[in-house]
C-alpha cells in the first residue's frame, strides 16, 4: 500500500460538518502533556480552527495521495454529508476498508501503542479506569480521552499491520506530536511537506548581529493555496482539489516513487531523493543569502500584524528556468505564504474580520497550518 494513507472517519466528519453547516463557534478540548508534573490537562481550543486544520489536511491528501483508507465500521459518522464528500468516494479516492481482518493481531499491537502514548501517570490512570470500565460494564470512565488515546492507538495499530502510513484527526495528531512517538511507517509525503515548510520558513528568518530570529508566522502548504485560490466557494474546495490532482501529478508520482523506494529499501533512489532536496535547499540559500548588490529585492507588507515577504521577479524567473523535480520543488517553496489565502478561505465561511477568524488564524499560526 505504498501510495495509500489511512485517515480517520472523525476527520471526514469534521470536514463534512464545516462544509455543510459552517464553522462551529464552540470549543474543543486538546490534551496537553505536562511532563515535569507527570500529568496532563485539557485546554480549550477553537473548534472552528480544528475544523479548518482538518480541511487543510484533507485538501493536501486529496492532491498528493493515490488513495485514502477509512475504517468501514465507522463511516456513518460522515455519510450524512454526502453532498460535500461524495465526490471523494465517487472518484475512488476515499475507500472504506474492512479492518476486521486484523482483529486477531490488533489488540496486542494497540496495547503496546497505548503504553507509548500514556507518557504521564495521569494518562495511565485514566486509561486503566477506561479499560476496567469497558471490561466490566461496557462503559467508559472518560469517553473523550478514550477517543483520543484508544482511538489513536487503534489507528496506529492498523497502520502497522496494513503497512500504510496514518494521518490522524488534528486532536489525535497533537497527542502523537507531544509524546514524541515515532511513526509506525515512514511517510515520504509528510516528510517532504515538513522539509518544504522548513525551507519556506527560512525565507522569513530575521538576522540581527549574527543571530537568527524565526517569527511564529503562518505558512500554508502551497498545494492548499492553489486549491483555495482556484475555488470561489467552500462547496468548490473538494471538487477543485480533485481537479488539482492533474496539475500536481508529477509531484505526486515522484513522491510515490520515493515511497516505494523507501518500502523496498532501494538505497540508490533514496539517496537521489536526498540529493534533490539538498540541491533545492542550496538553491534557496543562494537566493536568500546573496550579498547586498546581487541579492533579490524583498518587499514587506503587513497582514494580520505580521510581515509578508514577496520576492523580486528576477528571483522567481531564475527558479522557473530550472527543470524537472528540482524546479517543481523550488517553485513550491517560493509560493506565496498563504496569508491572503487563509483570509479568502475564512471569508468563504462568512468569517471576515470576525473574532472567530482571528482565533482560527492564531491557532494555525501556532500549530503551523498542518
Amino acid at each position: 500500500m505504498s501510495s495509500a494513507l489511512i485517515i480517520d472517519n472523525w476527520l471526514l466528519q469534521d470536514v463534512g460538518a464545516c462544509l455543510a453547516e459552517g464553522l462551529d463557534s464552540g470549543e474543543s478540548s486538546e490534551i496537553q502533556i505536562r511532563r515535569r508534573q507527570n500529568a496532563h490537562r485539557y485546554i480549550d481550543v477553537p473548534r472552528a480552527a480544528v475544523q479548518i486544520e482538518a480541511l487543510i489536511a484533507l485538501l493536501i491528501d486529496i492532491v498528493l495521495r493515490d488513495s485514502l483508507l477509512v475504517d468501514s465500521g465507522f463511516t456513518a459518522a460522515w455519510r450524512r454529508y454526502k453532498k460535500n464528500l461524495t465526490p471523494l468516494t465517487d472518484h475512488g479516492l476515499v475507500r472504506a476498508v474492512d479492518f476486521r481482518a486484523a482483529e486477531n493481531r490488533l489488540p496486542e499491537v494497540t496495547k503496546l501503542i497505548v503504553d507509548q502514548l500514556c507518557v504521564t501517570r495521569s494518562l495511565q490512570e485514566v486509561q486503566t479506569l477506561n479499560e476496567e470500565g469497558w471490561r466490566e460494564s461496557r462503559r467508559l470512565h472518560d469517553p473523550y480521552t478514550s477517543q483520543i488515546i484508544w482511538g489513536t492507538a487503534g489507528m496506529l495499530g492498523r497502520s502497522h499491520i496494513f503497512e500504510a502510513p496514518y494521518s490522524g484527526h488534528p486532536l489525535r495528531r497533537r497527542l502523537i506530536e507531544q509524546t514524541f512517538m515515532s511513526r509506525t511507517k515512514r511517510d515520504v509525503v509528510t516528510e517532504t511537506l515538513e522539509w518544504m515548510k522548513s525551507e519556506r520558513m527560512r525565507i522569513y528568518e530575521m538576522r540581527n548581529e549574527g543571530s537568527v530570529v524565526r517569527q511564529a508566522i503562518l505558512v500554508l502548504p502551497p498545494v492548499v493555496i492553489d486549491v483555495i485560490e482556484e475555488a470561489r466557494t467552500a462547496d468548490q474546495l473538494i471538487p477543485v482539489a480533485l481537479q488539482m490532482r492533474d496539475r500536481h501529478r508529477k509531484l505526486r508520482e515522484w513522491l510515490k516513487t520515493i515511497q516505494i523506494a523507501v518500502d523496498s529499501e532501494d538505497a540508490k533512489t533514496i539517496a537521489s531523493y536526498r540529493k534533490t532536496l539538498e540541491a533545492v535547499a542550496r538553491d534557496i540559500g543562494r537566493e536568500i543569502g546573496k550579498d547586498e548588490e546581487t541579492a533579490p529585492r524583498i518587499s514587506l507588507e503587513i497582514g494580520f500584524g505580521l510581515p509578508s515577504i514577496s520576492f523580486d521577479l528576477t528571483t522567481i524567473d531564475g527558479i522557473r528556468k530550472r527543470f524537472g523535480m528540482r524546479a517543481i520543488l523550488s517553485q513550491q517553496v517560493f509560493s506565496a505564504r498563504g496569508e491572503a489565502s487563509l483570509k479568502k478561505l475564512l471569508n468563504m465561511f462568512g468569517e471576515k474580520r470576525t473574532r472567530l477568524s482571528v482565533s482560527v488564524h492564531e491557532y494555525l499560526r501556532v500549530h503551523g497550518g498542518r
